[in-house]
């Protein structure tokens, strides 16, 4: 930059030499105006080098920018968890801002030197086309970096997709599972008086001797109390006599009778319901 500045100055001063030598032998009135127009095309000199070194300073400005953001998001990307989509296009964005208005101002200043065709030192235009080929170069490693950024979003995608997959499977199976142990461990209980319990068929009296039986005929589940053996260890019966006509293992239950009703407590419900899941209790 400093050579630049040398060489216009070392150029206007040689324009003051070229004008004070064929001035000579010349009116005085026709030396002003040569003098005034020599001021004119100075300062507009003048102005298009301050514009030139003006843009030249805010594009190198706009370059560090995104120098500084590329770091950034190289950086963070290496860590732990990296940045997230969204800070990724935001930062991505703020570049491709800086780049599009660093090749607005080269193309103005391109458009200013050849319209006013003040300024034609090859070091300018040098360093002006280096400036755009730089920001032709980041455009495009931009351009990369967008690509790549839409590969990973598609997988990204792609694996979300598998794990709500995944997802679903775990949830039928647990589903699957929940119903399983629902139905293991469900069990059935019904206190009747014993016409209620012939009538619902759930007990029956054959043979010679009329022995009782117990959940032979055909009867219907609905008719029993459907409960959680791991949740059920006590049960109330409401009734002066209670018998058990279910097969269930001694020391598994006691059934205390009370004033005017029974308590049943299972003290292990596994043992309990293991010879069969219904429990049927004949009242009065």
């Amino acid at each position: 930059m400093n050579k630049i500045k040398v060489k216009l100055n070392r150029n206007i001063l040689i324009i003051f030499i070229i004008l004070i030598v064929c001035g000579c032998g010349k009116s005085s009135s026709e030396l002003v105006r040569e003098n005034d127009s020599l001021k004119q095309y100075c300062q507009k000199i003048e102005e298009d080098v301050n514009f030139y070194f003006v843009t030249m300073g805010e594009v190198h400005i706009n370059l560090d920018k995104i120098k500084s953001i590329e770091d950034e998001i190289i950086v963070n990307s290496l860590k732990d968890g990296g940045f997230l989509r969204e800070d990724v296009k935001a930062l991505l964005a703020e570049i491709e801002k800086l780049i599009k208005e660093s090749k607005e101002k080269i193309e103005a200043l391109n458009v200013r030197l050849l319209t006013n065709n003040t300024i034609k030192i090859a070091e300018l235009n040098a360093a002006a086309q280096t400036l755009t080929q730089e920001i032709e170069y980041k455009n495009e490693h931009i351009a990369d970096i967008t690509s790549e950024l839409a590969k990973r979003t598609e997988l990204i995608s792609q694996q979300s997709l598998a794990i709500q997959g995944l997802k679903r499977d775990k949830e039928e199976r647990d589903n699957i599972i929940s119903k399983n142990e629902e139905q293991i461990n469900s069990v059935y209980y019904i206190f009747a008086d014993a016409k209620t319990l012939k009538d619902k068929a759930i007990t029956a009296k054959s043979g010679l001797f009329n022995t009782k039986k117990v959940l032979q005929g055909d009867f219907d589940e609905k008719t029993f109390t459907k409960v959680d053996l791991r949740k059920t260890k006590t049960l109330q019966i409401k009734s002066k006599t209670a018998k058990i006509l279910t097969a269930h293992p001694t020391g598994s239950y006691s059934l205390v009778k009370n004033e005017n009703s029974y308590t049943l407590n299972i003290s292990n419900p596994n043992d309990f319901w293991s010879v069969s899941h219904y429990l049927v209790v004949q009242t009065k």
